[in-house]
């Protein structure tokens, strides 16, 4: 996974003014409600043996905060929306790239953190996307 291509997951989620968003850690006392964008497993597979190139599919982490179960739930609400808006995937643009649509894997139960003061509510989702280079030119 490049930099570009958690910058085009975090610039969907940026699309909403509605969201904040941060990528691996939030500050201390943050507000919220907030979203938490973490890369993941990339894995990488050689589609055709006299291929050039290998294409990844890409994960993300990503988690919804809020001071409560409301809050957490919009959040939810917004990332999805962003990343999938109608329950389409959207499709990051990433120059050099041919990406796929976003699709939401799995959308983990929402829980509570009691290590923060005053506890925080989380739902981390996991997203990903295919993503191939585009052909050389001839």
């Amino acid at each position: 996974m490049t930099r570009a291509e958690t910058a085009a997951v975090v610039a969907l989620l940026h699309a909403d003014p509605a969201l904040i968003v941060h990528v691996m850690r939030a500050p201390d006392k943050a507000a919220t409600p907030y979203v938490l964008v973490r890369p993941g497993v990339t894995s990488d597979s050689q589609e055709r043996l006299t291929g050039d190139h290998a294409v990844r599919w890409l994960e993300w982490s990503v988690m919804a905060v809020g001071a409560d179960h409301d809050e957490c739930a919009w959040a939810v609400e917004h990332i999805d929306a962003a990343l999938r808006p109608s329950g389409r995937g959207a499709i990051p643009t990433v120059v050099g790239r041919r990406c796929g649509p976003i699709r939401r894997d799995v959308l983990h139960e929402m829980d509570i953190d009691d290590d923060t003061s005053p506890p925080l509510t989380y739902q981390p989702a996991e997203y990903s996307f295919r993503s191939a280079p585009l052909p050389s030119p001839a």
